[in-house]
Formats: structure tokens, sequence, C-alpha cells
């Protein structure tokens, strides 16, 4: 029985994953797989053939696929246009280290008590249009702070918490991954270390136990024109 064949055969309820939450992703990323789902494809494939070992997602996103795929003990190839994504598939693939996640979250915020005042505000075209002045100074503080984190996992998990609070604290739209500006822009309570310090904390607690094993070396940002050459024939047994 092929692969197709057999998964014709289940029941529609079969792939009802309706309920699945993921309640604190790393991340909040749009169009995210089911991770439940790309678990069970995953298997059937290694169920129908067990010489199945690598798995290329050429479109990798937050890289779900590509977790799923590592949890099942496959060596996972992954790529992707969007540089936010591919950090995010970094940092869920390879965890943070337990040794120093503690030691370095204490150290930032240190950082950012010592910075506050000390730093130039970050500047690009247009940055009023989507920042208020408050904001971008705090924000300004804590991007320097995290620059000078000398762990590359820690530093790498702290750029996605920090995403996380420029989206928060930003003039766009929250109704969309879209960039619209607000059509009234309000003032909000300028709480950017205190964000980014309670997203640190909360999504440590959750990834360092269970990820902390794996630590991908095969995730890389490849631009779409030159990807084909990377690869030799016939490198990947599964391709998304």
């Amino acid at each position: 029985m092929t692969l197709a064949e057999k998964l014709s055969t289940y029941d529609e309820k079969y792939w009802d994953f309706s309920e699945y939450r993921n309640h604190a992703p790393l991340v909040r990323y749009p169009a995210v797989m089911v991770a439940p789902m790309q678990a069970c494809i995953l298997k059937e494939i290694i169920n129908t053939d067990p010489t199945t070992s690598t798995v290329l997602d050429p479109f990798c996103g937050s890289g779900t696929v590509l977790c799923e795929g590592k949890k099942l003990g496959l060596n996972v190839m992954g790529f992707d246009i969007n540089p936010l994504a591919v950090l995010i598939a970094t940092v869920q693939l390879e965890g943070i280290p337990a040794d120093c996640a503690a030691r370095s979250i204490n150290a930032i915020n240190t950082r950012l008590t010592m910075l506050n005042g000390n730093v130039k505000p970050y500047a690009f075209k247009n940055i009023n249009k989507w920042f208020n002045d408050d904001i971008i100074v705090s924000l300004s503080v804590i991007r320097q702070a995290i620059i000078e984190e000398t762990n590359d996992r820690m530093r790498r998990f702290f750029w996605c918490c920090f995403a996380e609070t420029v989206k928060k604290f930003s003039n766009t739209r929250t109704s969309t991954f879209k960039l619209h500006v607000k059509r009234e822009i309000m003032s909000q309570r300028n709480s950017c270390s205190g964000i980014h310090h309670q997203k640190c904390q909360t999504i440590t607690s959750m990834i360092q136990p269970s990820y902390d094993q794996y630590c991908c070396k095969t995730l890389q940002h490849i631009p779409c024109k030159s990807h084909k050459s990377r690869f030799p024939s016939h490198h990947a047994e599964c391709i998304r």
C-alpha cells in the first residue's frame, strides 16, 4: 500500500486538530503549521519507508515541520526567504543552553538598567510613523543590550523575544501581519523592558527542558534563486 492510499483510508476526524492550541509560541508567526498533524504525517512517511532519514522544508517558516522531524530523529534541512522565520526556526531547533540561560537573562536586565539613558536612539527612514518617540528610545536600549550578549544561542533567543516586543509597541494594527498604521495612534504605557523580560522568562521555562537536546546545524537562510545548487540530487528523502 502506498503512502497516499494509506492516508486515504483514515476517517476525516483523524485529521481534526481544531482543538489544538499553542498558547505560548516563541513568536506569533502567521499561518503556522499544526504541529500534531505534521507529526502524524511524518510518522506515516517513516512507517511507509523506514529508510527515510532527512526532511527538507524549502518554505520552513517558523520551523514546525523541522521541529517535528527532529523529534522523530530525522535530519532536517530548511530555508526561507524571511530572515525572521529562519531565526525563529533556528531557536526552536537549537533551544537555549541550560547552563547559562538564567545567568544571561539576569545579565541582560542589568545591562538594560545601565544602558538606560546612554544609548543613541536607533533610526531608519520613517521610523516615527511606526513608533512613538519614547518607544524608540526604549527599544533602542533593549537592542543594544541584546547585541552585547556573548552567547550566540541566547542572543538569538533574545532577538525572538525582541521581535514580539517590537510588534506589541509598534503603531501597526495587531489584527494583521501586514504593515498598516493604526487609524488612531494612542499613547500607551511604555513597558518595553518589562514585556521583554516577561517574554524571556515565560518562554525560557517552556523550551529549556524539552528543546535543549536539539541543536540543528542544517537550517539555512538561502536566497531562493541559489538554493537548488546547494543540495546534491536525492539528498533528502522527504520534501514538503
